[in-house]
């Protein structure tokens, strides 16, 4: 793996993003029943898509695209409030999986998030369980990672407001090792049936601890088995090779 090319695919992965953002405002679509009807395809769950910190949901087009290609006729990128804590954020997940079941008729979903998106889908998946099939996670910081601490320090942990918009610490401090947080995920596992993986690279530059993506009651998957040697915290998101792995999951 040369450092070449993983600093190109984490630009490529950038650039996708923008680009991603800019198709989602012109051509996006918001959820609609209708919508949700029509593009069942074929008998599987519907899947629901969850980005990272500092992002919203035009980056996980490129993922919805595959899986839709693939056959997956329900596929939904929801936006959130990344600055929120993780907590509050997966009860805002638990209405929004509500409505979308209620919609298609079916029993649970299938979650895939990326970032602090992964860590949001597992504590969704650890505390609504009924409603949840699978578990995907992508580069999450599921112990935490030092990192967090720092958007954490920028507001010195108080929220803030800018035009009437509410900046929160939550968050950060989610995602900071050894916080009260982390103890409490790790309190929420029982044997649900939920079926959780976490997927990694070794060359994340965004979470620096070693092993902190791996869970003892998820299957962890690092990128370098799956052939993807040269990927980084951004482009793992939208590398063919992990993409494939992940349409291979979703369709068990």
């Amino acid at each position: 793996m040369g450092l070449a090319n993983l600093v190109r695919n984490e630009v490529e992965h950038g650039l996708k993003n923008v680009f991603g953002v800019l198709k989602e405002r012109i051509n996006g679509k918001r959820f609609s029943v209708k919508n949700l009807d029509q593009q069942r395809a074929v008998e599987k769950n519907p899947v629901v898509l969850l980005h990272g910190y500092l992002q919203n949901r035009g980056v996980m087009l490129p993922l919805e695209t595959k899986l839709r290609s693939e056959g997956f006729g329900c596929v939904h990128r929801l936006n959130y409030d990344f600055f929120r804590g993780v907590e509050e954020t997966a009860g805002y997940i638990n209405k929004e999986l509500k409505i979308i079941l209620s919609a298609t008729r079916d029993k649970k979903v299938d979650l895939v998030g990326h970032s602090l998106g992964g860590l949001v889908a597992l504590y969704t998946s650890l505390a609504f369980p009924e409603k949840v099939d699978r578990c995907v996670m992508l580069g999450s910081p599921n112990h935490g990672t030092w990192l967090a601490s720092f958007g954490y320090l920028a507001v010195l942990g108080k929220p803030f407001k800018i035009f009437g918009m509410k900046f929160d610490c939550g968050s950060a401090l989610d995602m900071t090792p050894g916080i009260g947080f982390q103890k409490k995920l790790r309190g929420l596992y029982k044997n649900d049936g939920v079926r959780r993986y976490s997927i990694f690279t070794p060359f994340d530059a965004l979470i620096i601890e070693k092993n902190s993506e791996k869970l003892s009651y998820a299957c962890n998957v690092n990128t370098e088995d799956l052939g993807a040697k040269d990927v980084g915290h951004a482009s793992i998101l939208t590398d063919d090779r992990v993409m494939d792995y992940i349409v291979g999951l979703l369709k068990e």
